[in-house]
């Protein structure tokens, strides 16, 4: 991309911006998710309530793998944005007001960056989720 430096900073900043929002979107949906997901097990639980006790409890068992599941994919999107932030910040940082010339490429491979925050806080929201769920399964046990 032949830009002057001006340009190459305001598209690098808009890209940057962008997967910040992303991040925090992703973040957020975690949470919405899996709220949503324990909820909808308490649902499913209220209708199944008469039902074999085998039943009720795959249910319960598929719930909480639907939620590890989501929560795992949702966490890869969040690791490959912040892979995306790192490496579009490095681009940023590489901008020369000397070199104005070099090229960037916005969309390069990010896959080998290890991202700065690790956004290690969320797994408590599908651990809570999985002790909700089973704590819900010991209640209605004897149901």
């Amino acid at each position: 991309m032949n830009t002057d430096l001006q340009t190459k900073a305001d598209i690098l900043k808009t890209v940057w911006s962008q997967d910040f929002q992303g991040v925090e979107a992703l973040r957020g949906s975690v949470y919405n998710v899996l709220s949503a997901l324990t909820v909808a097990s308490f649902a499913l639980s209220s209708f199944l309530i008469h039902n074999a006790l085998s039943v009720r409890l795959i249910t319960d068992f598929l719930m909480i793998l639907f939620v590890w599941t989501i929560f795992l994919i949702l966490k890869r999107d969040i690791r490959n944005r912040r892979k995306a932030l790192v490496y579009r910040q490095k681009l940023i940082e590489k901008l020369n007001k000397d070199a104005p010339e070099t090229e960037i490429k916005v969309f390069g491979d990010a896959s080998k960056i290890v991202p700065d925050i690790k956004d290690t806080d969320l797994i408590w929201i599908p651990m809570v989720s999985t002790a909700a769920i089973l704590l819900k399964a010991l209640v209605l046990w004897k149901v």
